[in-house]
């Protein structure tokens, strides 16, 4: 009889390691699927061992071990990359089964019977171990210079006889770099994406192992675990994108888990994009990197970019004083629609957030219209009234929770029926544009209108197509716009400086970057905010500058890069919250806790509170805390590095 050691591939908190017994030995590193929690998932074998050898041990459990459900185990990663997401468990507050579960295509392991052998053994017992660290680069460059780079970068790694992994945020990155980079070495490109069939999956995850020729690997991050010997290099393309970050748990970022992988086997780092993250650039001036080639610290374009101040508009009201006028469209908009329609060019609006209006409040005793599930802020969405169906028209959409209701409805404090709203939403712009400009073709892209990536990208497709058409749309748009057009404008981005977020500055410059990387002959921002340094930088490309602001500021409130945030929320009802949060700061001493409300309560009978540990960048990993972090019920959320601390 052997004993035998697994770590379970899940995401379920606290399971590390489960042991059972079999009647012959599993070869280590194998695949196998245990019971956990009377459902079947996939394992892997991290020791084998005869029981004689383990008598002593095996009398002093208080439990009897259970027998393995199966056997026969299938060899499916390498060493090299268990032993990454090891340590990145570790950075996370987790386990490495829940690693290995975030980074590892759920098709793929599902078809571990189906999986032809491994043509090339030596790719999954790779144990090579870096002599020297390898060195870890930044390109912060326009697109077309980074393309370039690419295309450089694999023509040099495949002359050396190694392969390319260029790891890409979302399956719209993937599409699109694939048709600029697989020209000429088509059967040496494999992409890789969730949106593969799990036949396509299997076949690319197939024929990226058993080529014997180096190859370009353009996929989203889930597959890094792909287990190829000759990796030279991993790029992590557009490496600013929140889409790195995991939105559920384990909560751990790719770009962390790529930066121990590649250290482990030698290849070669490289973050990659327009704008690098606060962190990234300041890394870079520590000296932690070192430049792929000349950084740009000004974003150069060829439009014309203008700042709008919308409260230059006024108007005289009954008594012939003249007040503030609200204006959803400034004149210099106007002009450039009127502009685009008349020269046959294409333009994109910019609108910050869906629907009619982000805020309806009510003007006779303030109060926000929230949503009855979890109180987060309503939005005003617009649909034709059916009164057959009991449908009448406008509603109101929480965007957190997805509840829906109409808006024909009193305020709930006051029972005022005096409801306005406050905002401009994608909606509101539509209806707008389509009144004063019945003879221009418009389209809109976000989550209300292209619910799907087929949808998105048939919009945009038509929208190229059609000379003298404007696309609305979010910052979803964007992913969709891959071809340069004449002229773009931001109707509304005001919302985003009243986020408390301490990354809201870098979030708002990149999108404008975007925006003016995009077009290239004329820019119109409207704004109430005219004051805000923020759009020097950004209208003027200025990085470099703004780097040094941001960077200082983080400095003087102790944020990242300076620190290390440990966010640790729970929710529930008001009673049991700020209990379980009293206890936490009792069960993390003697470090301390603060603790403070979510931006967003869920409802006055259920409750969300932060507690947050702020730890010098030296000082974590701190082993006693990350003993207590991972022995936290899963009732709290642990995130390590959180997105934001709203």
């Amino acid at each position: 009889m052997h004993v035998i050691e697994v770590m379970p591939i899940t995401r379920s908190p606290g399971i590390e390691t489960l042991s059972y017994f079999s009647s012959k030995p599993v070869p280590e590193g194998s695949f196998i699927y245990v019971t956990v929690r009377k459902s079947q998932v996939p394992a892997i074998v991290i020791s084998s061992k005869p029981a004689e050898d383990q008598k002593a041990e095996l009398k002093s459990l208080p439990y009897a071990l259970k027998k393995l459900d199966s056997e026969e185990g299938h060899v499916l990663f390498s060493d090299a990359f268990i032993s990454s997401a090891r340590k990145t468990a570790d950075y996370f507050a987790s386990t490495t089964g829940a690693v290995i579960d975030a980074l590892s295509p759920a098709k793929i392991l599902q078809s571990l019977e189906t999986l032809a052998p491994l043509e090339m053994p030596e790719a999954c017992a790779d144990t090579r171990i870096a002599v020297h660290a390898p060195e870890t680069y930044v390109l912060q460059s326009d697109d077309d210079e980074r393309y370039a780079y690419f295309k450089s970068l694999i023509r040099e790694s495949f002359a050396k006889k190694k392969s390319v992994f260029l790891c890409v945020p979302t399956i719209e990155d993937a599409s699109t770099i694939a048709a600029i980079l697989e020209k000429g070495i088509e059967d040496y490109s494999i992409v890789l994406h969730g949106s593969l069939t799990k036949k396509a999956t299997i076949h690319a995850w197939e024929k990226a192992l058993q080529t014997e020729h180096p190859v370009l690997i353009i996929a989203t991050g889930t597959f890094l675990c792909i287990p190829r010997a000759d990796l030279g290099a991993i790029v992590i393309e557009k490496e600013s994108s929140r889409s790195y970050k995991g939105l559920k748990r384990p909560y751990i970022d790719v770009r962390t888990f790529a930066e121990y992988y590649a250290t482990r086997i030698g290849a070669r780092l490289i973050y990659a994009d327009q704008m690098l993250r606060i962190e990234t650039a300041w890394r870079f001036r520590e000296g932690d990197f070192i430049e792929a080639s000349p950084a740009k610290w000004r974003s150069l374009s060829t439009a014309q970019a203008d700042l709008v101040d919308m409260k230059q508009y006024v108007a005289p009201d009954k008594a012939g004083e003249l007040k503030p006028e609200f204006r959803l469209l400034s004149d210099e908009c106007i002009n450039l629609i009127e502009e685009t329609k008349r020269q046959s060019e294409r333009m994109y609006i910019y609108v910050g957030r869906r629907g009619l209006s982000p805020s309806v409040v009510c003007n006779d005793c303030g109060t926000i219209v929230r949503c009855t599930k979890c109180q987060a802020p309503v939005v005003l969405h617009g649909s034709v009234p059916d009164r057959s169906k009991g449908d009448e028209g406008n509603f109101f959409l929480c965007h957190r929770c997805g509840e829906k209701r109409s808006a024909l409805e009193a305020c709930a404090v006051c029972q005022s029926w005096n409801l306005t709203t406050l905002g401009i939403g994608a909606e509101r712009v539509e209806k707008e544009l389509k009144t004063r400009f019945p003879d221009i073709t418009f389209f809109k892209i976000d989550i209300d209108s292209a619910k799907t990536h087929a949808k998105a990208q048939a919009l945009a497709d038509t929208f190229y197509a059609t000379p003298g058409s404007i696309m609305i749309g979010t910052e979803m748009a964007l992913q969709y716009l891959r071809e340069k057009i004449e002229n773009a404008a931001v109707v509304s981005m005001d919302n985003m400086f009243s986020l408390p977020d301490f990354r809201i500055n870098e979030k708002i410059l990149g999108t404008i970057l975007k925006i003016r990387s995009l077009a290239y002959k004329q820019i119109v921002v409207q704004t109430r905010q005219a004051d805000q340094k923020i759009w020097d930088h950004a209208l003027k490309g200025n990085l470099i500058d703004f780097y040094r602001d941001e960077i200082a500021s983080r400095e003087r409130f102790g944020y990242p890069p300076f620190t290390t945030l440990i966010k640790i929320t729970y929710e529930g009802k008001r009673e049991a919250v700020v209990e379980a949060m009293s206890a936490l700061k009792e069960h993390l001493k003697p470090w301390k806790v603060a603790i403070f409300p979510a931006f967003i309560e869920t409802s006055e009978r259920s409750y969300v509170l932060h507690g947050l540990i702020k730890l010098a960048k030296t000082d974590w990993i701190e082993r006693d805390l990350l003993r207590k972090l991972r022995t936290l019920p899963p009732s709290y959320t642990v995130k390590i590095d959180p997105e934001n601390l709203l």
